[in-house]
């Protein structure tokens, strides 16, 4: 397999991971979904960056609305690792102050309501629906994705 095959194939591989993870985002069933979203947003930002001077300048440009995606799950996934060790952080706080600490966590809770139905609202956007189209055009065409001048072995 050539250079060219090789970097769709990881990016295909990658937006089959967001693609898979997106409902389980949107029905909030675990926080393993947003976190695997991410982690596959980073990796292929990551690859677009290692390779930007062998990749065509309209994939590498690809990354920047890959970036905002990300972004905008910032404070949902920071919410969701802190609602995830609400027990350990409960071990830690004496019984007098559990009453309080519920409290917060409730307020947390509603907090994270609220984010998620902006990354719903995100998720259901023609933004996020024209890159996920433009990402599927990247790996899927016959067109190289490696610059002009740059021979694939």
């Amino acid at each position: 397999m050539n250079a060219d095959k090789k970097i769709k194939s990881i990016f295909e591989n990658y937006h089959k991971i967001i693609l898979s993870c997106e409902k389980g985002i949107i029905e909030d069933t675990d926080p393993i979904y947003l976190h695997d979203f991410r982690v596959s947003l980073r990796k292929t930002r990551s690859l677009l960056k290692q390779f930007k001077h062998y990749i065509s300048d309209e994939s590498f440009d690809f990354a920047v609305k890959l970036k905002k995606i990300a972004n905008e799950t910032n404070h949902l996934r920071d919410l969701d690792v802190f609602i995830f060790s609400k027990d350990q952080y409960r071990s830690l706080v004496p019984s007098e102050f559990q009453t309080g600490l519920d409290t917060f966590f409730d307020e947390l809770e509603r907090h994270k309501n609220s984010e998620l139905k902006k990354v719903y609202k995100l998720i259901h956007s023609k933004i996020y629906e024209k890159t996920n189209t433009g990402w599927e055009k990247i790996y899927s065409s016959e067109k190289s994705i490696l610059k002009p001048d740059i021979k694939s072995p």
